[in-house]
Parts: C-alpha cells; structure tokens; sequence
C-alpha cells in the first residue's frame, strides 16, 4: 500500500510540474510602465539586444529607470517587449517556440478582467538563451508579428 501512495503523489506532482505556465528560469528581468518617448502610443515594438552597448542603448531609448542589467552574451539574448495596458497591469504568462524555433509567441495576461480602458506603456525585458535565440526570425507579441532579422 505504502508503494501505491508513493507512486500516487510522483504521478500528482509530475502532472502538476506538465502543467504548470511557468516560465523559464531567463526570462522576465525587468518589467515597467514606461516606454519610448518617441514611439507613438498604442502600438507594440519589439527589439533585441545581443550586445552590452546594444541593450545599454535601448535601455535608455525604453526610458527604463536605473541601469541595465549586466548580462553573459555568450549565453544570453535580450528582448525589449512594449505594448500598452490598462488600470490592471500586465505580465508576461507564457513563451513558445515554434518546432524549428524560428518563432517565439509570447503571451501577455492581467489579473483581474475589471479594469479601466486607459493606455499606460508597459516595458518587459526578456533574457533568453542564446542557444534557442540562433534561428530565431520573428517573435509574435499579443498577436502581433515582429521581423527580428538577421543579427
């Protein structure tokens, strides 16, 4: 009976670990309602950064507070996210790759559906691994199609 409880909860925790929406260990590493001074409101921009003065540089043009991050580029790729959102602030809930990670769709959620229609910017920044970034063309953001092109 023992071995029958013990097989019961590695089956439980396996599916709930199959599951579960979380996302990988480089991913979100800075999220804020700020955006581009000189991006017009309401639209979504994608950017990414493989390089220090890159992601320095782009940390400046999203107006993002304090200084960047310092990051491994040999093993890591930055992507700046922006969209807008409303009175109940965004999160990042789910990244997906492609079958031949070509593609990286990333999904956006809010914690409550009672929220004020206003437009306040929202800035994510994703670290990826660089391994996965190699075949990486387009990054599909809340629906919206972004060409990454060669880097």
């Amino acid at each position: 009976m023992n071995k029958f409880k013990v097989m019961l909860v590695l089956l439980f925790s396996v599916s709930l670990i199959a599951c579960s929406n979380q996302l990988p260990s480089k991913s979100v590493i800075h999220s804020e309602q700020n955006g581009p001074v000189d991006h017009s409101i309401g639209s979504r921009l994608v950017k990414i950064a493989d390089r220090t003065e890159t992601l320095d540089d782009l940390w400046g043009e999203f107006n993002l507070e304090g200084k960047a991050p310092t990051i491994n580029f040999d093993e890591s790729t930055i992507l700046f996210l922006h969209t807008i959102e409303s009175s109940c602030p965004k999160r990042v809930k789910k990244m997906e790759w492609n079958e031949d990670e070509s593609i990286l769709t990333i999904h956006t959620t809010t914690q409550s559906d009672n929220c004020n229609d206003i437009a306040i910017p929202r800035t994510f920044v994703l670290e990826l691994e660089e391994e996965k970034v190699g075949k990486l063309a387009t990054v599909v953001f809340e629906g919206e199609p972004f060409n990454i092109g060669e880097r």
